[in-house]
């Protein structure tokens, strides 16, 4: 069975696909799909559109662009190269969310985790990541993320939706919720330390440093751009987001 992780770009998508690794019957690429060196896809950097491939949304979602057979039978071979023995394949990569379509059509049965994040902090992060982007380019990329989660979450079968905020404030709890969706995992370790960032510590919500990165002034311009998505924050339960 696969389980991509369908959630933003600096959304916490490295903890989470971490702390799913931890399960015995889990395997995993070596990295997110999309930077493989075999991949046969659009790559965001090389189309610069680094942490805002929806600028070119377009591109991720025509199935044209893909080399489907190529991809998987490379994806098949690291997973099987990593855990004989994997009940679950486990992919990540942001860029997901635009190809969930392709996803469902070249892996029948496949199970997809939603996970949302604070859209603020979710900036802070697009602009350390790409200090070319402007703040309104990220929270518009931020916005259509959310969107996209929610119509996943909504529509696409085999979802189970998260937020960040569930991840890291009630780790264990999440945890379970988890497995008891997807009982092929039998466990997972929320307690254990992981690397993330450059750094190995136990799950923590960054959200308020990340927020905290942001100037008076960008948050303003990151409201403007959200108070036109006001549905979609409620919807994740974000409201304001700050």
């Amino acid at each position: 069975m696969e389980l991509f992780i369908l959630a933003l770009n600096n959304g916490g998508t490295t903890l989470l696909h971490q702390l799913l690794a931890t399960s015995p019957w889990v395997a995993a690429l070596p990295t997110e799909g999309q930077f493989l060196p075999s991949w046969r896809g659009p790559n965001p950097v090389r189309l610069g559109v680094k942490h805002i491939y929806t600028e070119k949304e377009s591109v991720f979602a025509d199935p044209a662009n893909y080399d489907w057979p190529a991809i998987k039978k490379d994806w098949y071979a690291k997973w099987t190269q990593h855990n004989p023995a994997a009940r679950v394949r486990l992919e990540k990569s942001p860029t997901d969310l635009a190809r969930v379509a392709m996803l469902q059509r070249e892996f029948p049965g496949a199970r997809f985790i939603v996970m949302a994040r604070n859209p603020y902090a979710v900036v802070d992060g697009v602009l350390r990541g790409n200090p070319a982007a402007t703040v309104r380019q990220a929270a518009v990329h931020v916005l259509r993320c959310l969107v996209l989660c929610r119509q996943a979450a909504e529509n696409v079968p085999g979802s189970f939706a998260i937020t960040y905020e569930m991840l890291t404030d009630a780790t264990d709890a999440t945890a379970d919720k988890i497995v008891a969706w997807l009982p092929e995992l039998e466990r997972l370790d929320g307690r254990r330390a992981f690397f993330v960032k450059g750094k190995t510590a136990p799950i923590s919500n960054m959200n308020r440093g990340q927020i905290a990165n942001l100037s008076p002034a960008q948050r303003e311009t990151a409201r403007a751009v959200f108070a036109g998505g006001a549905d979609v924050l409620r919807y994740w339960g974000y409201d304001d987001g700050l």
